[in-house]
This record gives C-alpha cells, sequence and structure tokens, in this order.
C-alpha cells in the first residue's frame, strides 16, 4: 500500500510536470540523501525537547522555464524519504502529576512542490534556491516510553508502535532548499544543498484527557546530491 502510494504520487508529479517539462528551457534530475537535526513545537507548557538527527534522501525534477535576467526560474517536484527522531519530557504529566520522557522515530514520505531558480556563477557553477511547500505521508514509528516514577499497569516502561491511532496519517507544511550545482562532468553536477522543512499542521491524534495537544515537526538536513542535466 505504502510502495503503491509513493509510486502513484511521483507519477502524478511527473505527469503534471510533462506540459511544462515540453517547452522548458532546461530540465535536471536528482538523486540525494543526507542528515541534519530534528525538533518540534507544542502547545503543551509542560513539555520540552532537545535537538536529535534527521535523515533522509529522495528524487526531484526541476523544470526551468523561463529567464529573467540571468536567472533561469521554473517548477520542482519529486519524492523525499524523511527519518525524524524527537526527545521530549513532560512535567506532571497523568492523574498522578509524574515526569514523562518519550524518544521517537517518525519516517514520512513528503511530496515537495517548490518555485525553484539557479543563478549561473561561471561555466561550472550555479546558485539554486527552492520555496515552496510538502505534503507527508506517515509510514510508521516507535516511541520510547519512560516514566519517573513507572506506575503499572498504566504508566509502564517500554517502547511502543506508533500507527495512524497515534499519528496523523498526512501532514503538510512549508518547504525551502538552497545550494550549489558544481560541474563534474557532461550534463552531470555535484549538488549540495541546505534543505528546511517546516510541519504546520498537527501530526498526533489526541487522547483526551491529558494529550490534547497540537504538536508539530520540522528538519534541516544537508542533502548530497548527483544531478543530470537534461536540457
Amino acid at each position: 500500500m505504502r510502495r503503491n502510494l509513493s509510486v502513484l504520487f511521483l507519477a502524478a508529479s511527473i505527469l503534471l510536470m510533462l506540459p511544462f517539462a515540453a517547452g522548458a528551457l532546461g530540465v535536471d534530475l536528482e538523486a540525494k540523501g543526507g542528515g541534519g537535526l530534528a525538533l518540534g513545537t507544542t502547545s503543551d507548557d509542560n513539555t520540552s525537547g532537545d535537538i536529535r538527527w534527521a535523515a533522509g534522501g529522495g528524487i526531484g525534477v526541476d523544470v526551468y522555464l523561463f529567464d529573467v535576467g540571468p536567472v533561469a526560474l521554473g517548477l520542482s517536484t519529486g519524492v523525499d524519504y524523511s527519518n525524524l527522531n524527537f526527545h521530549g519530557v513532560t512535567k506532571d504529566y497523568g492523574p498522578f502529576a509524574i515526569e514523562r520522557t518519550t524518544d521517537s522515530v517518525y519516517n514520512y514520505l513528503n511530496f515537495p512542490f517548490a518555485l525553484k531558480a539557479r543563478l549561473p556563477i561561471n561555466e561550472s557553477l550555479s546558485a539554486t534556491l527552492a520555496a515552496g511547500g510538502f505534503v507527508g505521508y506517515f509510514l510508521g514509528g516507535t516511541t520510547k516510553l519512560t516514566y519517573n516514577p513507572e506506575i503499572p499497569p498504566f504508566f509502564t516502561n517500554g517502547k511502543v508502535t506508533l500507527d495512524k491511532d497515534t499519528t496523523e496519517q498526512w501532514e503538510w507544511g512549508l518547504h525551502f532548499t538552497g545550494g550549489l550545482d558544481i560541474g563534474i562532468g557532461k550534463n552531470l553536477f555535484f549538488s549540495p544543498s541546505l534543505q528546511f522543512d517546516m510541519g504546520l499542521t498537527d501530526t498526533s491524534v489526541d487522547v483526551q484527557p491529558y494529550d490534547a495537544f497540537k504538536d508539530t515537526f520540522w528538519s534541516l538536513t544537508l542533502n548530497l546530491a548527483i544531478k543530470y542535466r537534461v536540457l
């Protein structure tokens, strides 16, 4: 099901880009991977968190449609896999006001769509910038729960599986990238970039009365990519 979903979104993205690509000034195909930082926000004043790590990769296509002076402008889309890790501590949790620590892992397929700009610096070097949004599909994850003190059977230490009953299946947010295209061969480029994805929607399924809060995710990653310039 999840594989079929990713293929469907990728196919839809490519089909949407085809009419633009037919009259494009340039088309780039990209495969990327990297890692960085993950953090989130919550409306729960009793919860605090620390930065943990994020990792991922993906494929993408950039279609440049017209020039404004030296800058080529167009559209960018693709499919990204995102692995996000979070650490949180909630004070005064539950009816006994105990402390709860969570160490969680979330896995997503993200589908970005953005405006893309490319500025040539010289014959083998260009700067790129993209700004837009993304839609994320939750694949699954786990949370390690630690209670202080532990009060069985309701507040028991251990690892639980995250699924659609605990985590919203879809999220959306803002997507930004900035990087360089460094020529390494005919139509081939090494493309390091920074990517910032900021979720805007609540990711947690509310469980009354202790977990009815809005939680969002963001990540900042350094990606290393190989890019092939079709046009």
